[in-house]
C-alpha cells in the first residue's frame, strides 16, 4: 500500500512477489504489480473502515493494532486481498459518496473468505 503526495495524490496497492536473485544481486529481489490505484480523497473515506475492520481482527488475535502510514504500509497478503475487493468497487473516477457508502456497507456484509481473505 503506497500513498502518493501532491495535489493529485493517489492510493496505490501493489502485490509483491519474491524472486530469486540474478547473478549480480546479493539477495532475493521483489517483483511488484500495481493492482489498484484510487484517488486520495476516496482512500481517505475507505481507509477508516478498512483500518477498523482489520484492527478488530488483530485485537481478536491478541496482536497490536495497525495503521496505514504516510508513505508505504505493507499488509498481510490476505488482508491485502480483502482490501482490494473494496477498492475495486470504488476505483472508478466518477464514484459518488453514496456509491462509496454502499460499497463499504456491502463489503462489511461479506465474510472474510468471501472477500478473498482468510477463514479465521
Amino acid at each position: 500500500m503506497r500513498l502518493t503526495k501532491g495535489r493529485e495524490g493517489k492510493a496505490q496497492v501493489f502485490e509483491v512477489f519474491g524472486r530469486p536473485p540474478t547473478e549480480r544481486e546479493p539477495q532475493w529481489a521483489p517483483e511488484t504489480v500495481l493492482r489498484c490505484e484510487i484517488a486520495r480523497d476516496v482512500w481517505d473515506v475507505v481507509s477508516a473502515e478498512a483500518r477498523a475492520e482489520f484492527n478488530r481482527r488483530l485485537k481478536n488475535e491478541g496482536k497490536p493494532s495497525g495503521r496505514f502510514g504516510a508513505d508505504e504500509t505493507p499488509v498481510q497478503r490476505l488482508f491485502g486481498k480483502e482490501l482490494l475487493v473494496l477498492l475495486w468497487a470504488v476505483e472508478a473516477n466518477d464514484v459518488t459518496p453514496e456509491e462509496i457508502a454502499v460499497a463499504i456497507r456491502n463489503w462489511h456484509g461479506l465474510k472474510p473468505e468471501e472477500r478473498g481473505g482468510s477463514t479465521r
